[in-house]
């Protein structure tokens, strides 16, 4: 699961290495990183304790979030659950 870095080194990291998962921190996740590494067929594990940005990360298409809070991370999850079905 390596993590490139910025978004700029996405395509050599893919050429040389074909990952199927891609880490990544917030600082350096955005909706088009996510849009790069799925289109090459990877899923990508955002590492952030920060709650703050959970929503936007899940928004933009985060598959997964690495965190020391989980019971707070399963709280988002449950209640935009509940949300989307309403």
């Amino acid at each position: 699961m390596p993590d490139p870095g910025p978004e700029s080194n996405l395509p050599i990291l893919f050429e040389e290495l074909k990952p199927r998962v891609i880490a990544s921190a917030w600082k350096r996740y955005s909706s088009t990183f996510a849009e790069k590494c799925h289109a090459q067929g990877a899923i990508v594990i955002m590492d952030d304790s920060d709650p703050g940005c959970w929503e936007q990360a899940i928004e933009w298409g985060v598959d997964g979030i690495q965190t020391d809070s989980p019971k707070e991370l399963i709280k988002l999850l449950e209640k935009k659950q509940k949300t989307e079905h309403k």
